[in-house]
């Protein structure tokens, strides 16, 4: 189903459908149209993997009927020319740093497929670190004018090969997109359930990629790269490249800290201790709630929501760092009927410790934004920030806690 932005027509009718959800639509319909055309399954993930829009099964004929073989590639779907332009080297796809490593990382092998949506031609290309090619701001691949993907069944089977190598075993790729909003992207099922499986191979010492991009980060990238990559470039285009990246900066910096401050929570053996793992874990619904919360304290927006403010602190004499987070009413309530003199200690300049906190804010508001916190920590002392916690040599359970 297409998406819109939420916005009614003028006329009142219904929500406004955006052309470009529209040609999205259509280039993955096409896609999986020339998939079954080769006699190859296809598989639509859109909405459940960030950076993979479906997946191809290939087929074999034996004794005249079809057999899914199991082996799969992973495909990206461009439609239009938001991301994907025209160059000195025929068609040019950019994407962002995050991007280029989280399809480095995926466990399949993957293709980028283009899509024309007035002449509905496919064009495509394998994605590999051969034919990633980095720009000032990212990576591009190239991409042949006239590499029909309608004929590309041969090379498919190739590059689905069980002999092409796959990443550590155990390893997992964990990509997020979020918004300007501070609104990650997906449903709190497909993040909460991807960021369990990368804190639980981390907690194992398993690799663990985590990948953040900014919604706009892209089509930045393209704009700004692909004046670069013309033979010439006019004055306004010029001046339009210094003007998106001054955006992108922006976009790259806010994106670093999200990336700093989710690998701290999902990778450090104290954070992964506190959320259970291995004992009693906490659900996908708690970990997206988390990692919701963690984005929204990022961007200081504000979630719109009564609520009161905890500021947290590492002991008696020690103020700083101070870790400031809002906790809802309900939990409010809990916090303070499980005790009566909680009442009296939370107006304490020493206050009362993390630990007396609902387990549900203690996981959802108290560790995200202890694990953003300990990244400005890190800068300022200038030490790594898994070396934060240890730096201030107080463990997170034992912290103090009082209104803010």
């Amino acid at each position: 189903m297409a998406r819109n932005d939420g916005k009614r027509s003028a006329s009142g009718t219904g929500p406004v459908v955006k052309q470009t959800a529209l040609d999205g639509r259509l280039g993955e319909q096409l896609v999986g149209a020339a998939v079954t055309g080769m006699g190859f399954l296809y598989h639509d993930t859109t909405g459940s993997d960030f950076g993979i829009d479906g997946v191809i099964e290939i087929t074999t004929v034996e004794d005249g009927q079809r057999i899914a073989t199991g082996r799969q590639i992973a495909v990206q779907v461009k439609t239009g020319d938001s991301v994907v332009k025209r160059t000195r080297y025929g068609y040019s796809l950019y994407c962002t740093s995050a991007h280029a490593h989280y399809w480095l990382n995926h466990s399949l092998p993957v293709i980028i497929v283009h899509c024309e949506p007035a002449t509905r031609y496919l064009r495509w290309a394998p994605v590999n670190s051969d034919a990633l090619r980095s720009t000032p701001n990212g990576y591009s691949i190239d991409i042949a004018a006239k590499r029909d993907f309608n004929l590309a069944s041969a090379d498919l089977v190739r590059l689905a090969s069980p002999r092409i190598p796959e990443p550590a075993e155990g390893s997992r790729s964990f990509f997020i997109v979020w918004n300007e909003r501070g609104v990650i992207e997906g449903s709190d099922e497909q993040i909460g359930l991807t960021a369990l499986e990368a804190a639980e191979a981390a907690s194992r010492d398993d690799p663990v990629s985590i990948e953040v991009e900014v919604r706009g980060q892209a089509e930045l990238v393209a704009m700004i790269d692909a004046i670069g990559d013309r033979p010439s470039a006019t004055a306004k285009e010029r001046r339009d490249a210094l003007q998106f990246g001054a955006k992108l900066d922006g976009y790259e910096q806010k994106a670093k800290r999200l990336q700093r401050a989710l690998r701290l929570f999902l990778t450090d053996s104290e954070f992964t201790g506190a959320l259970g793992l291995g004992d009693q874990p906490v659900g996908d619904d708690v970990m997206a709630a988390a990692l919701r919360s963690l984005a929204k304290d990022l961007t200081g927006v504000s979630e719109g929501k009564d609520g009161t403010c905890i500021a947290a602190w590492p002991d008696a004499g020690r103020y700083e760092p101070k870790v400031v987070f809002t906790i809802t009413e309900e939990q409010h309530d809990r916090l303070l009927a499980s005790d009566l003199p909680h009442r009296a200690w939370m107006q304490m300049s020493e206050g009362m410790s993390i630990v007396d906190l609902p387990r549900m804010a203690f996981h959802t508001r108290y560790l995200p934004a202890l694990a953003l916190r300990l990244t400005y920590y890190a800068d300022d002392h200038g030490i790594a920030d898994a070396e934060a916690l240890a730096h201030i040599r107080v463990p997170l359970y034992f912290w103090a806690m009082a209104y803010d």
